[in-house]
């Protein structure tokens, strides 16, 4: 304290020897330290300027270097270098404090702990280090301290510096989407992070599409307007707070139960509960796309669905009309498939023409067949017989068919099993002639040729027409063939029905009744051909007999 005082009374009376003593006038922010009598306030006792000392002024500088931030913690801790190396006094009220060994411009900001990348570097300093943009207080740690040239107090937060455009929608980590090179493209917001992520074609469409502009109440200062983007607080509940409900209302608002992001058109039938409609799909209606029931892609016109007809094409060409159900498309098919049809043989005997014997084995398109014109035909004029089957018989039996049809002779259960009554016939089948097959009185004609038939209409009823006759034609009477009922019948040819007496000229009497045929009617050859001789024969006595010498007489 003595010395002190010492000093302090020294300074007082050699007071007009200041400007002797001190080295020169203190810069500006430190001319309220001109005197002798605040050198100590700086400098101490045998040495020069004191950093400590520098550092009970400057509390703002100290705070930074306490908490190890900035740049002069590096200057310090890691330089070691002193105030005075940097900020030299005594040099006049107008010198720079402040000595920037490569000028302002080339100062290494990344001392500082903030690095300039992008368009920072090209920023020039002011912009940034001005007092609209401190974050902290100075002045309440340093009452002198001149915000328009100090470059502490900024905060490396964007918003210290920048006018938040979004108006505090998003995060104040502007880095999350933005980068040094420019607010845009916004290449690194990833929309997956936001509550409304996007698929489909919500991917391609402008973000303007869904944010808009909104009036604020603050004004930005660069773009100088009271609006700024809708990012938040977007009703994206239902679709229809972005499209337009072409349905009004008539499936409710989500429009996610029948379609996806993909496109309109690309429906999920998964989804949608056509059940809930009055037409719910069943069988095959399942798999068919809306737009083929619901043209013109509008789901809310109501397509006809009273008939099959109001969206099938009648491929029978109404050939149903007439019956009682109108030819309702139900009677036959259902939603399982046109093919098969659900008429059966049941439905079938219902109609004007019902199935028997083998009919119920053929297959319903060999008789419903298509005709020229590709339609299958299911309405026939002709039902007999002849409106399917070829007739074989080529005509032989007309006049059966057309009083009792070809089910005069046949029964649907097979061509084979005939019913005709050959009594009808004008050669009623008697005898043997009952137990032979027909082939062996009716062959074939043309026999393996085109043309080929079984001719049941005989031109001759004689017997020669199908008998050999054995007797060479000795009975034949001018020039017509044996009449062979004459003496046969038709149980057996030995069962004669000839009488000697009645029928021939020759008539037996006395000792000819115990001769044999054979006696008289010899066998006889002709051309290689054994045959009987009945006539005719001599009637002359010695034509049998003979005398005793052997001789006839």
């Amino acid at each position: 304290m003595k010395q002190t005082l010492i000093l302090l009374l020294t300074f007082f009376f050699m007071r007009p020897l200041y400007p002797q003593i001190s080295p020169g006038k203190l810069a500006a922010p430190h001319a309220k330290l001109e005197g002798i009598r605040n050198c100590t306030k700086c400098h101490t006792f045998g040495g020069g300027a004191d950093t400590d000392k520098c550092m009970e002024c400057h509390k703002e500088i100290k705070q930074f270097i306490d908490r190890q931030l900035g740049f002069h913690f590096k200057v310090f801790s890691q330089e070691n270098k002193s105030c005075f190396e940097c900020h030299s006094e005594h040099n006049g009220q107008n010198f720079q404090l402040i000595y920037w060994p490569n000028g302002r411009d080339n100062f290494d900001h990344s001392k500082t702990g903030y690095f300039l990348q992008g368009k920072h570097a090209q920023v020039k300093c002011e912009k940034c280090h001005q007092p609209k943009n401190l974050k902290i207080d100075l002045r309440a740690l340093n009452k002198d301290i001149n915000l328009d040239r100090t470059h502490l107090g900024l905060s490396q937060e964007c918003s210290s510096c920048h006018f938040d455009e979004h108006r505090g929608q998003l995060s104040t980590d502007c880095q999350s989407c933005h980068d040094f090179d420019g607010w845009r493209p916004v290449d690194k917001f990833d929309h997956n992070r936001a509550k409304f992520t996007l698929s489909g074609k919500h991917i391609s469409v402008d973000c303007k599409k869904c944010h808009f502009a909104v009036r604020t109440s603050t004004k930005s200062p660069e773009t100088k307007k009271f609006t700024t983007i809708k990012f938040t607080g977007l009703d994206f509940k239902n679709c229809n707070a972005c499209h337009k409900d072409v349905h009004m209302n008539k499936f409710g608002q989500d429009c996610q139960k029948c379609h996806v992001t993909t496109g309109w058109q690309v429906n999920s039938k998964n989804k949608f509960n056509h059940s809930l409609t009055r037409f719910p799909l069943l069988g095959l209606h399942q798999n068919v796309n809306c737009i083929k029931c619901h043209t013109g892609n509008k789901m809310t016109t109501q397509p006809k669905f009273a008939f099959c007809k109001d969206c099938h094409r009648d491929v029978h060409q109404s050939q149903f009309a007439t019956r009682t159900d109108k030819g309702r498309c139900e009677s036959c098919h259902d939603v399982s498939g046109f093919s098969p049809a659900n008429f059966g043989m049941i439905q079938h005997s219902k109609t004007d023409y019902p199935l028997t014997g083998a009919h119920f084995a053929v297959p319903c398109r060999a008789c419903h067949i298509k005709n020229k014109s590709g339609l299958q035909v299911f309405q026939f004029r002709n039902k007999t017989c002849s409106g399917c089957h070829r007739d074989i018989h080529q005509g032989q039996f007309a006049s059966y068919v057309t009083n009792g049809g070809c089910e005069s002779c046949h029964k649907t259960d097979s061509w084979q099993k005939t019913s005709f009554d050959h009594a009808s016939t004008r050669f009623p089948l008697q005898g043997k002639h009952a137990q032979i097959t027909c082939s062996e009185c009716h062959g074939k004609v043309n026999e393996g040729r085109p043309g080929e038939y079984v001719s049941y209409k005989l031109k001759s009823f004689d017997c020669a027409a199908c008998h050999k006759d054995i007797h060479l034609g000795q009975f034949n009477q001018k020039n017509k063939l044996t009449d062979c009922r004459k003496c046969h019948n038709s149980n057996s040819w030995f069962d004669l029905m000839f009488e000697h007496n009645i029928h021939s000229s020759f008539k037996i009497r006395g000792a000819h009744k115990e001769v044999t045929c054979g006696g008289c009617h010899k066998q006889e050859t002709r051309n290689n051909k054994q045959f009987i001789r009945f006539k005719p024969l001599a009637r002359q006595c010695s034509s049998c007999h003979f005398n005793k010498t052997g001789e006839k007489l």
